[in-house]
């Protein structure tokens, strides 16, 4: 009896800990993206299965400045049974860099025809919608995520442009 008034609190206490740790480490990595947001020089897209360079962006392109800020729209952190959105590789990752060192990651998903009720509403806020997905030829949907923290992202001007410009290679 005496074993179980140690182990129940040091358990407890253990599940809170790492529920606190999970939280700091998701701001953390936010606010990574945001402080290297205006010296990010160049982005790299590479396919997701195999990892081939597709795509090399740099901070002279048009889209550029509309890309790098991946927070620019409100994001979503998934529940658990949207996390069946990340499940499968992504289609393309983006590598987000400063002088050749890599910041910060972005994975564009292709959503299968199933999963697609599990991507959340769009929403105004605001004067502004907001959307989750972007399907670009009005067959495949598309997200963008940040898979380490279980994040969907808003898709901006820039996430639409750049997988156009994907697509159209």
């Amino acid at each position: 009896m005496k074993r179980w008034k140690i182990i129940l609190p040091v358990v407890i206490l253990g599940v809170i800990l790492f529920f606190v740790w999970q939280e700091q480490r998701e701001k953390s990595m936010i606010r990574n993206v945001l402080e290297s947001v205006s010296d990010i020089d160049s982005v790299i897209i590479k396919d997701g299965k195999t990892s081939k360079k597709i795509l090399t962006l740099t901070n002279s392109e048009p889209v550029f400045s509309e890309l790098v800020n991946i927070y620019d729209a409100p994001y979503h952190d998934l529940k658990w049974s949207e996390r069946k959105l990340l499940k499968n590789d992504p289609a393309y990752e983006a590598e987000f860099l400063i002088n050749d060192d890599v910041q910060y990651t972005m994975n564009i998903y292709k959503v299968e025809e199933d999963q697609i009720s599990l991507i959340p509403n769009d929403f105004t806020a605001e004067v502004r919608s907001y959307s989750y997905s972007y399907s670009p030829d009005g067959d495949n949907t598309y997200i963008f995520a940040r898979k380490e923290i279980h994040q969907l992202l808003g898709v901006n001007e820039g996430f639409k442009k750049l997988l156009n410009m994907i697509i159209s290679k």
